[in-house]
């Protein structure tokens, strides 16, 4: 990413690639949020792993194998002040 002021805000998950297909949502918690601006943070949630650090400039995303029969659809969210952010994902099933 560009700047350092942004923070990881949360996740979203789909049924499909259609986004009011939304079946699941968490947020990070403040603590996070601010781990995530300064010395980076990784979260654990469901079946993957999300690793930002705006101060490196960062951010990582870690999958387990999908063995669903059945993609997978979800958003990382990001904030930076009143800007929000989406890295849009999709992991196919083996």
């Amino acid at each position: 990413t560009e700047y350092t002021t942004w923070c990881l805000c949360g996740f979203d998950l789909y049924e499909t690639s259609d986004l009011s297909s939304n079946y699941d949502s968490h947020s990070c918690s403040l603590e996070e949020k601010q781990k995530s601006r300064k010395e980076g943070v990784e979260v654990k949630y469901e079946w993957f792993t999300v690793y930002s650090s705006s101060a490196d400039k960062i951010i990582k995303i870690k999958t387990d194998e999908n063995n669903t029969g059945k993609t997978r659809y979800w958003r990382i969210v990001l904030q930076g002040g009143d800007y929000f952010g989406s890295i849009y994902c999709q992991q196919p099933s083996k």
